[in-house]
């Protein structure tokens, strides 16, 4: 397992014990909004932190450059279950052999925080995702089921996080079935240059997609991607985002290089924390506390 490497973003810590605000009906729509919330993510890669017990996170983001027509707007949907645990949809990145930009990788699943802490332990998360299949040619579809570990430990201004996804990934091609287990690592490192601004990058292993033609088998490989950017938080509900990434392809007859505009890519993101806990007990007088 590679370590990966994140600071504190711009919400704050880990989100461990970030969860016990006060819910009351008579609470001003600005004390339902004005609490803690946690960012479970880089720009692709997940950490050891879940939302945090009534809360949800929305987050949205486009690219402006090799897929300028393409928003996903539904990047991450986490709502929390409990302090430990959050549902989770989410599109991950892969690559698929011929074609000039990635694709979006959707699953959902599941994230469990282990509930021990200690300041010399890191934090740890698992999680299980469950993809949806998606259309790589007209006749092939890609699925996966993931497994995913993830350790995260403060170390002076920033934060570590270790990170490893095993894949169980396959391509369906009519009734044959290419399956392959991959092992694909991460690392990222985020430092709050601001109250307000945080400094992320990321670099992981994606899954690649050989889809079968007149010649070739179809296989599955791994591609790296980097990506390096910035985090502003708006309010303590919003935060926007910009970053740069690049993804290095290898065993392809296209090989990578800095100097082609396709590798790279602008994207441009948005984040919406709901305390939909808060919302409720304002609103209907469910879910109080108080």
């Amino acid at each position: 397992m590679v370590l990966l490497l994140a600071a504190t973003n711009a919400h704050g810590d880990s989100g461990l014990d970030a969860t016990k605000e006060s819910r009351s009906p008579s609470d001003s729509w600005s004390e339902v909004f004005t609490q803690r919330y946690i960012s479970t993510h880089l720009f692709s890669m997940p950490t050891a932190s879940v939302v945090g017990a009534y809360k949800g996170s929305f987050r949205t983001d486009g690219s402006l450059l090799s897929r300028p027509s393409a928003l996903s707007l539904f990047g991450v949907v986490a709502v929390g279950v409990g302090e430990i645990a959050q549902v989770e949809y989410r599109k991950t990145e892969g690559v698929v052999s011929g074609q000039q930009t990635s694709v979006d990788l959707p699953s959902a699943g599941l994230q469990l925080r282990l509930p021990y802490r200690h300041r010399y332990v890191p934090d740890t998360a698992l999680a299980i995702r469950v993809g949806i299949p998606i259309e790589i040619s007209s006749t092939q579809k890609t699925r996966s089921i993931d497994l995913y570990f993830v350790a995260s430990q403060a170390v002076g201004p920033f934060r570590l996080h270790g990170g490893l996804k095993t894949s169980f990934a396959a391509i369906e091609t009519g009734t044959k079935t290419t399956k392959e287990t991959l092992l694909l690592p991460t690392a990222g490192i985020e430092w709050d240059s601001s109250s307000q601004a945080t400094l992320v990058a990321e670099i992981g292993a994606i899954p690649k997609f050989f889809p079968q033609s007149d010649t070739l088998e179809a296989r599955i490989d791994k591609a790296m991607l980097l990506r390096a950017g910035a985090r502003w938080r708006i309010a303590d509900w919003l935060s926007i985002d910009g970053s740069f990434g690049y993804h290095v392809q290898e065993g392809d007859s296209r090989q990578s290089s800095p100097s082609k505009l396709t590798d790279w890519d602008i994207r441009m993101g948005a984040e919406l924390h709901v305390p939909w806990g808060g919302v409720m007990c304002k609103t209907f007088h469910l879910f109080c506390n108080q």
